[in-house]
């Protein structure tokens, strides 16, 4: 039986990038671990959810009967149950009510995305800065569970992540959908400028440290390649390479920028 598995490769960064991120500034522990792993779970549970409740097939039925639909309920099962199983620890100790607060939040803001992606608009910017919004919430949840707080570093790890993923989800888009067009190159970069902007902000204010700002500008000078040059005639495995060498460098400048203070 093939497992049932997101087909958003790029996704699997959003949801890794803020816990990892927590872990390395906010220490690594056993109730981080579990809250990593009950978030793989209930990630995985997306995607037969989805097909569940959004695909048709080609004769406009729902996959939700017969045989693809009894397999995708159980998946869909399977994956809750081990997330749930991996949430257990989770349940009492210090932090549970902040944990079930930014879990019931999360919670929300995909429902919203997935009510969006059933109504035509999957693939919208408004839809996918959501759902990277959803996913940077990985680390306050980490905070909870690890520390039983919700510190400032974990919700400025948390807004970080949603300034790369929000100028990654305008790079892509620049190749794929925009290909061509100058004028979303241009809106790209200038969204680019207004993160870095709003991110020197933060530092500004003492709400993250002062080097924290230079995590994202590998993306703002891979935005202003591409509204020079226009995008490269990458293949999808290319282009999502490239994403992955930039969410790395944004790790490691956003993790060396809270290490030294």
């Amino acid at each position: 039986m093939k497992p049932v598995l997101p087909r958003e490769h790029g996704a699997w960064g959003m949801l890794y990038t803020p816990l990892a991120m927590a872990a390395a500034t906010l220490g690594f522990g056993p109730r981080g671990l579990s809250l990593s792993l009950a978030a793989t779970f209930l990630y995985l549970a997306h995607e037969p959810l989805d097909r569940l409740v959004n695909y048709r097939t080609a004769n406009g039925q729902s996959p939700a009967s017969g045989v693809q639909g009894r397999e995708m309920r159980r998946w869909l099962w399977l994956y809750l149950g081990l997330g749930l199983l991996a949430a257990l620890p989770l349940l009492a100790g210090p932090g549970a009510a902040a944990l079930l607060g930014v879990g019931l939040a999360t919670l929300a803001v995909l429902a919203a995305v997935m009510w969006l992606s059933g109504h035509g608009h999957r693939y919208s910017l408004g839809t996918r800065a959501l759902a990277a919004a959803g996913l940077s919430l990985g680390a306050p949840a980490y905070a909870a569970a690890q520390t039983g707080e919700l510190p400032r570093a974990a919700w400025m790890v948390a807004l970080y992540s949603f300034f790369f993923f929000l100028g990654s989800i305008y790079r892509v888009r620049v190749h794929i959908r925009a290909q061509g067009k100058e004028e979303f190159r241009a809106t790209s970069l200038w969204s680019h400028v207004g993160i870095l902007t709003a991110a020197a902000a933060t530092a500004a204010l003492r709400w993250a440290p002062v080097l924290a700002p230079l995590s994202l500008m590998p993306g703002l000078l891979q935005a202003l390649v591409l509204w020079r040059r226009g995008p490269d005639a990458l293949v999808p495995k290319a282009l999502g390479m490239r994403e992955l060498r930039l969410n790395l460098a944004f790790f490691g400048l956003l993790a060396a920028a809270y290490w030294l203070g």
